[in-house]
C-alpha cells in the first residue's frame, strides 16, 4: 500500500484485524461476528457506519483501507462512489474467483476481478459445500497453511487506486461452473507465470508488517477530532452535538455511534 507517513488512514470494515496504519476505524456490527473472523477490536478511533452511508466530509482521508467488504454490498456502486468522495486514495482487497471456489462464503454477494485495470462485480449464484471443509484445514492443518500462504495472492483480488475508482457492475453470473474453472485455470496460469515476482513481493508486505507492527503504538492519534470530520449522511450537515459515545445531527437529530480514543 502506498501510504506516505503523513497521511491520515480510515479503515472501512477493521473487524478483529485492524490495520497496524489505520488511524480511523469503521464497522457497520458491533455484535455478531457472524461474517468476521473473531470478536471486534477497538484499539483506536472507531465510528459505527455503513460503507455506503459514510459519516464523513469530503475528502476528510488521505487514504482509505478495504479489506473484505465491497463482495457484502447490497449496492456496490454507492459504496465506491462513498470511498472515492471520502479519500483521494485507496486499497480494496476482496476474494478472487479462485478463493470463492475452494472456500465458499456463503454470503459474499459478489466475485471482484480486476481487469485492466478497472474492479468487476460479478454475482455470486452459487457456493461451495466444501468451502467449510478448507476452512477447517486452513486453521487446523500446518501444511495446508503453508499451502495458503505461499499462493495467497492467487486467492484475493487487489486494487490500489488514487482519484477515482474504475469499476463495473455485471447483471449476469458466471454461465456455468465450467466457465467458473476456465477463469480460475486462466488465473493460475498467470500466477504461475509471474510465480517468483508474486512470492517476492508476499515476503517484502511480511517484512514491512513486521516493523510497522513495532512501531504502531504513536501512529493512531489523528490531528482533528472525529467531530472535525464527521458529517450526517443523511441531510450532510456537518454541525454535531456531540455526547458521549454518540454525534448527534443538530438538523435531523441522526445519531452516529462513535469513539475517540
Amino acid at each position: 500500500m502506498n501510504i506516505r507517513p503523513s497521511d491520515i488512514v480510515l479503515e472501512i470494515g477493521s473487524g478483529d484485524n485492524p490495520h497496524p496504519r489505520a488511524d480511523v476505524l469503521v464497522d457497520k456490527y458491533m455484535q455478531g461476528d457472524s461474517e468476521r473472523g473473531g470478536q471486534i477490536i477497538i484499539d483506536r478511533s472507531l465510528v459505527v457506519a455503513d460503507l455506503e452511508n459514510l459519516p464523513f466530509r469530503d475528502h476528510a482521508f488521505d487514504y482509505i483501507i478495504c479489506r473484505h467488504v465491497v463482495e457484502h454490498l447490497e449496492n456496490p456502486e454507492k459504496g465506491i462512489k462513498e470511498m472515492m468522495r471520502v479519500a483521494k486514495r485507496g486499497y480494496i482487497e476482496s476474494p478472487s474467483l479462485a478463493g470463492e471456489i475452494i472456500f465458499g462464503w456463503s454470503f459474499h454477494r459478489w466475485v471482484l476481478s480486476v481487469e485492466n485495470g478497472k474492479l468487476i462485480f460479478t454475482p455470486k449464484k452459487w457456493s461451495n459445500p466444501l468451502g467449510g471443509l478448507f476452512h477447517d484445514l486452513l486453521k487446523t492443518d500446518f501444511i495446508f497453511k503453508l499451502f495458503f500462504k505461499r499462493h495467497r495472492a492467487r486467492f484475493y483480488t487487489v486494487l490500489e487506486w488514487e482519484n477515482e475508482i474504475s469499476f463495473e457492475i455485471k447483471t449476469d453470473s458466471f454461465v456455468d461452473f465450467q466457465e467458473e474453472m476456465d477463469s480460475s485455470y486462466k488465473l493460475r496460469q498467470k500466477y504461475e507465470k509471474n510465480h517468483k515476482t508474486s512470492t517476492d513481493i508476499i515476503r517484502k508486505k511480511e517484512e514491512i508488517k513486521r516493523v510497522i507492527k513495532k512501531t504502531t503504538s504513536a501512529k493512531h492519534k489523528i490531528k482533528k477530532s472525529l467531530n472535525e470530520i464527521l458529517m450526517c449522511p443523511i441531510c450532510r450537515n456537518i454541525v454535531l452535538d456531540a455526547n458521549g459515545n454518540q454525534c448527534i445531527c443538530k438538523q435531523c437529530g441522526y445519531k452516529i455511534e462513535a469513539y475517540q480514543i
